[in-house]
């Protein structure tokens, strides 16, 4: 169990202070933290001090969240019924490609960045009534991409969902050879009259 395993070498030096943000991992790598990652794995230490047991349950806590949020996508985004949703939400969260990010604290950042992402992609398609809001889910999508490089796809994710939600508006411009139609006098006449107040 995660909860109580110490810490590894990845994640030895990460808790006390920065010193280690451009220090290799056992792989040979260079391990870059960003900046609000290692300030919650700063906050985890000045709350708990040097005890494993909280960042894992810190960790545990944030795959808990973005298991929920997979769940409100699947039922508010993709429209599953919920029975569907919910096993989609059990299955994302006892999959096995999650396991080193939940238990590895230098993993934080993958759980983190897709909180980020899950919650950006709620803010702008996710709503009941239709709202879009643009710039909450542009400044989370910003956290997601600031917590791991990856987050950056919840913006083509945004561009391709609208594409395919509005798929028929495109299909018809298309079929229009990409101009907008053309109308005569007769059409519409005050878009033809001389004055520019009465167009």
């Amino acid at each position: 169990m995660s909860a109580t395993a110490e810490f590894n070498y990845d994640n030895s030096c990460r808790p006390k202070d920065n010193s280690c943000r451009a220090r290799g991992n056992s792989r040979g790598k260079k391990v870059i933290a960003t900046r609000h990652t290692s300030r919650l794995v700063q906050a985890n230490y000045l709350c708990f001090g040097l005890q494993p047991v909280w960042f894992h349950a810190t960790n545990i806590l944030l795959h808990a969240a973005a298991c929920i949020l997979f769940t409100r996508v699947c039922l508010s985004i993709a429209g599953l019924k919920p029975p569907f949703a919910t096993l989609a939400g059990l299955l994302f969260a006892a999959h096995p490609i999650h396991t080193e990010a939940v238990t590895g604290i230098v993993g934080r950042a993958d759980v983190l960045a897709c909180v980020f992402f899950l919650v950006s992609l709620l803010a702008y398609h996710g709503h009941p009534d239709g709202k879009c809001h643009i710039w909450i889910s542009v400044t989370l999508g910003g956290l997601s991409m600031l917590a791991k490089e990856t987050g950056v796809s919840v913006f083509l994710l945004n561009l391709a969902y609208d594409f395919y939600r509005h798929w028929p508006a495109v299909k018809k411009l298309a079929l229009l050879q990409g101009s907008l139609p053309k109308f005569s006098q007769q059409d519409n006449p005050t878009a033809f009259h001389p004055s520019l107040y009465v167009r």
